[in-house]
Order: structure tokens, then C-alpha cells, then sequence
């Protein structure tokens, strides 16, 4: 006999999923904190040994800074048949 599985012993089987907080980190107050620094002062001090920052590089920063934080948006699933969402 094939056991089915009901939504409602399926969700106690559910790992509680919290929200990441990358605004926590040690990496994200680096970038966070010298982000602006960085591209006010790159000519002076980097240009000559590395060359022109890169508009890839602060739009790859401003990215980082973005990702994870709900005031940006999120994602969110919902079954059509049900509605029930996550």
C-alpha cells in the first residue's frame, strides 16, 4: 500500500527558514563602508599601479550591497491550486 503524503504531516517535517542577513556580516560593512571611499579616491592611489576603475566593478559592488536586503524586493512562491505560499 503506497503511503501518500498530506500537506499536513509534510509540514511538520519543514525546516524553519529564516531570512539571511548579509547586512550582519563582516563583508558587507567592509563594502558597505568603503564602497564610496574607493571610487573617490582610485585615481589617486590606484590608477597609476592598476589602471581606471572599471564601472563593472562598482556596479558589481552596488549589486552585493542590494542582494538579500527585503527594502530590494524578494522572491516568493505560491501554488496555484492551494494558494499557499512561502
Amino acid at each position: 500500500m503506497e503511503r501518500r503524503t498530506t500537506w499536513e504531516s509534510s509540514k511538520k517535517r519543514l525546516v524553519t527558514r529564516t531570512r539571511r542577513r548579509p547586512e550582519e556580516t563582516v563583508l558587507y560593512r567592509l563594502v558597505y563602508g568603503y564602497r564610496d571611499e574607493l571610487s573617490f579616491s582610485w585615481e589617486e592611489r590606484f590608477q597609476p599601479e592598476y589602471g581606471a576603475l572599471r564601472d563593472e566593478v562598482l556596479a558589481a559592488f552596488d549589486a552585493y550591497l542590494n542582494c538579500g536586503i527585503l527594502l530590494h524586493g524578494c522572491a516568493r512562491a505560491e501554488c496555484e491550486k492551494c494558494d499557499h505560499s512561502e
